[in-house]
């Protein structure tokens, strides 16, 4: 029986990592458009850092946090082209 519960747990650990991924992955996609425009980013979730690089006429945006459950390091990049519409 502790086995089971121990899976369980891992199992769902790893579905808030995933969720905190997807959040993280578009998070990334609006901030870099929005730095693209000229605009400022949306509110980063709690934990989360961002980092900006421009590069030949695009806008890059990393994002890390990490997993609520498991305390994993989560990554998401996102760029678009600089001045996009």
């Amino acid at each position: 029986m502790p086995a089971v519960i121990v899976v369980l747990v891992l199992c769902t650990g790893a579905l808030q990592s995933l969720a905190r991924q997807a959040v993280l992955a578009d998070v990334a996609a609006q901030s870099a458009r929005a730095l693209a425009r000229g605009g400022s980013p949306p509110a980063l979730p709690s934990g989360a850092a961002l980092s900006e690089q421009r590069d030949d006429g695009a806008v890059c945006v990393t994002v890390r946090g990490s997993s609520p459950a498991l305390g994993l390091p989560l990554t998401a990049r996102a760029c678009a082209l600089d001045g996009g519409l």
